[in-house]
């Protein structure tokens, strides 16, 4: 049996109107099938338990379907399961559930219970309506339905979708999972056949044997070393066995111990980390023999024995909170990042304070050199354009966009409530050639740090210049002042859109518009892109700025690209709020560490009863409505025209299997993440062209297209993952894309 298909990819700035989050249109409680399927499609005998002596000849009943999904909400509706016989006479047939998840009755408004007995004839359908009642573990049904007659009998599995979906404790068998670290940064990264989580923050005080201090004014806390130098806290963990290690720069064979809490980083195209900056000295602090870490680049590689390498050139200035980034050509971009520390006071309005220390300038580090490209005096933005109490922002948002299938790259810079875009150079003294234009967002406060909320690129179709970030929470829109810091100033609720379109005159691109928004306002939260292409938007305060925050915000929400619209998510199991971190795992789940709440006890003493600092050294998983959605397809070993690296313009075979595989299944890259402060450095999620399909006896085999556009996905670690119709993702499997 071979059958042939060609696909089409919808257009994703004007995307046909089908739901990433459900695939079909669908009611609360209603049967969820694949779209376009017709009510008796996949009809099965139910026959694996036909009565003894019972012949070939014997009726047959069927059901409607092989297995029912369902959503659970607050108020479920029944769901209709239809059988139906061959058979002249009329008989009797059981449908019981075998968990209790479901109740099932004889109509839609009769009595629900754990079994129920119709009549079916040939002519003469019997209805049976299920109502779900809980939901089970992610990964399998929820139910089985028990369908028997005197002729045959099987079961119907029920697939019951919690809509909101779940967190639970990151540990084996969803216990709780100490890192023994505060996960301010943390960046996945491939370690030989497997995967580890690196992770780093400030250090804590220790005692003489090498214990965290307790801080004696908080139980279960302990004393920090903010401003340490010479110190750092690092920890990798193994993503198969949960375990951590511990990978601080010890100066044995490596580096000397530095402070790079607050610096950016990115993956190279080598899979190894890239970090550039690091802490800077406060003011008041003078510490002998050591400069600011904010100068420093470093490089992690997981299977190394130290890990940390330290890059022997410096950069040109110190950066603290910069952004890297990946370039098409495998070159690393960092941008903009601080000379001075933010103190919370009036000396960051200064002539030389925070707000006037943003470096506007750019440097490019070359990994086949490890140096820094020669590029003279470079600017990132035109400050001409901004108010009198205006200034670059920290921690910019920046993007790598094709401009079509062979027509180079454009960058997007966003950063505040402006976006800057560039056409990228890469042979020029000035790579990023600046559009003589400033995109505002509509709203007046500022998303960037100190009161950062977050912002991603949302799903683009490989070598298409059509793209849209979006960007969630962050300042009050009434807060004009973006240096007007306290504790008790509101987040905002707004989500905006930027439609782009890379081919088209960079000054000429459409506004920022409004969308509706999230239903808790946040500052501090992460957005990631789930394996379906949708959006967490998690943690985070409902007032405050960085280091002074109160209110946690612990109910996620999910966005979806598609229709544009937020829909209310799980809650955390815990606050996550300033320093936390949240990365997409293989399987599918999205792993959320970090917090400290902050740093800043000292700066309002007289608010006697509220404790800035609480920190978290656990994780956390969430678990997308998707996992409960229906059975996972299966994807095999890929084989490519490039050998182990996916080519630019090449192509792949990938066979999917499974119960779910079917004709419209597509197939997506996604970057390994690496992120910080609600700034996710690496995350890109990329549908790719499948050009051919093949049915086979076990499934399908796709051949997919890799990016003719390294601008689609730069060179590096990514996921590659299948989607099936009812937008349920396969577990991913890391591939690397290359020139």
């Amino acid at each position: 049996m071979n059958s042939t298909q060609s696909d089409h990819t919808p257009d994703i700035c004007n995307p046909p109107r089908r739901s990433v989050l459900a695939a079909t249109a669908v009611t609360a409680g209603v049967l969820v099938a694949a779209a376009g399927t017709a009510p008796t499609a996949g009809a099965a005998p139910l026959s694996p338990h036909r009565a003894p002596g019972s012949g070939p000849d014997d009726p047959v009943l069927r059901a409607d379907r092989e297995l029912l999904r369902v959503k659970l909400t607050s108020a479920p509706k029944p769901v209709p399961l239809t059988l139906s016989t061959s058979s002249k006479e009329p008989f009797s047939v059981d449908v019981s559930s075998t968990t209790g998840r479901t109740t099932v009755g004889a109509g839609p408004r009769a009595r629900q219970g754990a079994k129920v007995t119709v009549k079916v004839a040939a002519g003469k359908d019997a209805v049976v309506w299920v109502v779900p009642k809980k939901t089970g573990d992610p990964f399998g049904p929820a139910d089985q339905l028990d369908v028997s007659s005197v002729h045959d009998g099987t079961t119907v599995p029920v697939w019951i979708e919690p809509t909101a979906g779940e967190w639970r404790h990151a540990g084996p068998d969803d216990k709780e999972l100490d890192l023994e670290i505060v996960a301010v940064h943390a960046a996945q990264l491939r370690k030989g056949a497997g995967q580890e989580i690196i992770m780093w923050s400030s250090p804590r005080q220790r005692n003489k044997d090498g214990s965290p201090k307790p801080d004696p004014g908080q139980k279960g806390q302990w004393l920090w070393n903010v401003y340490g130098l010479d110190d750092m806290e690092a920890r990798a963990l193994d993503v198969a066995t949960l375990r951590t290690t511990d990978r601080i720069m010890d100066g044995n064979g490596g580096p000397d111990r530095q402070n790079i809490f607050c610096g950016g980083s990115a993956h190279l195209p080598d899979g190894r980390l890239f970090v550039a900056g690091g802490h800077v000295i406060p003011p008041g602090l003078s510490h002998e023999g050591h400069s600011s870490n904010g100068g420093h680049m470093h490089i992690y590689d997981p299977t190394k024995s130290g890990g940390w390498t330290l890059v022997d050139q410096p950069m040109s200035q110190v950066r603290w909170y910069p952004t890297v980034t990946c370039l098409p050509d495998g070159r690393m971009l960092i941008s903009s990042g601080s000379r001075k520390v933010l103190e919370g006071n009036g000396n960051d309005g200064d002539a030389d304070g925070f707000w006037t220390s943003s470096g506007n300038s750019y440097e490019i580090f070359d990994p086949a050199t490890e140096q820094l490209v020669d590029l003279g005096t470079v600017r990132l933005i035109d400050t001409k354009k901004l108010g009198k109490r205006e200034s670059l922002a920290t921690y910019p948002y920046v993007y790598v966009l094709p401009k079509g299938p062979d027509d180079g790259a454009a960058l997007a810079l966003v950063e505040s409530n402006r976006t800057w875009l560039y056409d990228y150079a890469p042979d020029s003294d000035t790579p990023l050639q600046r559009a003589d234009r400033v995109y505002r967002m509509r709203t007046k406060g500022s998303r960037s740090y100190p009161t950062y909320g977050s912002m991603v690129l949302l799903p683009i179709e490989a070598d298409s210049p059509r793209a849209r970030i979006l960007a969630v929470g962050g300042q009050h829109e009434s807060q004009t002042d973006h240096r007007t810091l306290s504790a008790d100033q509101p987040s905002t609720a707004t989500a905006e859109i930027l439609d782009l379109d890379a081919s088209r005159d960079l000054a000429d691109q459409r506004a920022w518009r409004r969308i509706p928004g999230l239903r808790n306002g946040r500052v501090l939260c992460d957005a990631t892109l789930l394996a379906d292409g949708s959006v967490l938007v998690s943690g985070g305060s409902a007032n405050g700025w960085g280091d002074m925050n109160k209110n946690p915000v612990k109910q996620s929400e999910l966005f979806d690209p598609v229709t544009e619209k937020f829909t209310p998510a799980a809650s955390n199991l815990t606050d996550r709020r300033y320093h936390s971190t949240a990365l997409l795992q293989p399987d599918g789940t999205l792993f959320k560490a970090g917090s400290t709440g902050g740093f800043g006890n000292e700066r309002n003493p007289g608010d006697k009863g509220y404790k800035w600092t609480y920190t978290h050294t656990d994780a956390e998983r969430y678990y997308p409505p998707y996992l409960w959605r229906g059975p996972r397809p299966s994807i095999g070993e890929l084989t490519s025209t490039g050998g182990e690296v996916l080519r630019y313009g090449g192509e792949f075979t990938l066979p999917v299997s499974g119960a779910s595989a079917d004709g419209r299944t597509r197939v997506a890259v996604v970057r390994l993440g690496s992120t910080t402060h609600g700034n996710e450095m690496d995350q890109r999620y990329v549908w790719l062209d499948v050009r051919e399909r093949r049915e086979t006896d076990t499934g399908w085999e796709l051949t997919v297209a890799v990016p003719a556009n390294p601008a689609s996905a730069p060179p590096g670690d990514y996921y590659v993952l299948a989607v099936d119709s009812a937008g349920v993702p396969s577990e991913a499997k890391l591939v690397r894309l290359g020139a």
